[in-house]
């Protein structure tokens, strides 16, 4: 018997079908019916009636019940042990999605160190999506993010630190490069493609929809999984993107417009799960808000 046979069960049990509990645990269906068709076999008790909903047995249900309080009992085990580690041992686990020293974050981070000379630091460099995740999953105790990702998640804890506008991206010889400012209307004929919306999926996603509702149509053949390859494909001149300033200005290559009558801004802040995070990591919270942030 292993957990993830008993996690198996337990989500079968909760989405009464094999099919769901197979997509909410990432393996395929047949996988999923031979989790539980070797779970039957080693019990050596039937616990599932398969149907148009796959429903438990009485023996089934009693199962669930204990798989339920030995996951919990693991869960628990596992959160107690990771938050003595990272109590004991003083580290902050923290991650970013940006070019080096986005919004002066690693200067926050020295003059963290400086004053937490016990901690050390664990960092992270991914998309806003993988990072959250991590958060979520404990792997993470905090991750600078795009605040419209955790819109309506009452289980992380959140700190908005600024807001900043979203420029046209174009290589720096682009007739349009010369201008102060841009409209919807300037890119309307031109060739625009935007990230990849797992970058920020909310927030790219809206962005998207709203530049298409103006009449701006994206070429669907360039995407960057990354703001650095979304950069590089716009300075190897394969059209404009529309990001935020602070990422690209890394870019000698590539010019920055703000896009003035869109009506729309990046939030950025920091985030938390709140069941896990320990007292080092609280203290990193608390620097990050008393910081003076600008992009």
């Amino acid at each position: 018997m292993d957990l993830f046979r008993m996690r198996c069960y337990v989500s079968v049990a909760e989405n009464q079908s094999l099919s769901r509990a197979a997509r909410e645990q990432f393996i395929t269906q047949p996988a999923m019916t031979a989790q539980m068709n070797a779970l039957e076999k080693e019990l050596g008790v039937k616990l599932l009636d398969r149907g148009r909903h796959t429903v438990l047995t009485p023996a089934g249900e009693t199962v669930l019940n204990r798989f339920r309080s030995i996951l919990d009992a693991y869960d628990q085990a596992v959160y107690e042990a990771r938050q003595l580690e990272s109590e004991s041992c003083g580290t902050v686990r923290f991650g970013w999605h940006g070019p080096f020293n986005w919004l002066g974050v690693t200067d926050m981070v020295s003059e963290f160190c400086k004053s937490h000379s016990a901690s050390s630091i664990r960092l992270t460099i991914d998309t806003w999506t993988n990072l959250l995740g991590q958060v979520r999953a404990g792997d993470l105790d905090i991750a600078f993010m795009e605040m419209s990702e955790v819109e309506g998640d009452d289980s992380l804890g959140r700190l908005d630190l600024l807001t900043e506008g979203i420029s046209v991206v174009m290589p720096s010889d682009h007739r349009l490069a010369c201008h102060e400012r841009l409209s919807v209307g300037d890119v309307r004929g031109e060739r625009l493609f935007m990230p990849d919306p797992e970058i920020s999926p909310r927030f790219f996603g809206r962005l998207q929809g709203m530049l298409e509702r103006a009449g701006v149509r994206i070429e669907r053949t360039c995407v960057g999984n990354h703001y650095e390859a979304t950069v590089a494909l716009v300075a190897a001149g394969n059209g404009m993107t529309c990001m935020p300033p602070s990422m690209c200005r890394n870019f000698d290559s590539v010019a920055q417009v703000p896009l003035s009558d869109l009506g729309t801004h990046m939030r950025y802040g920091i985030v938390w799960n709140r069941a896990t995070i320990g007292t080092i990591a609280s203290e990193f919270v608390a620097a990050a808000s008393a910081w003076e942030w600008s992009c």
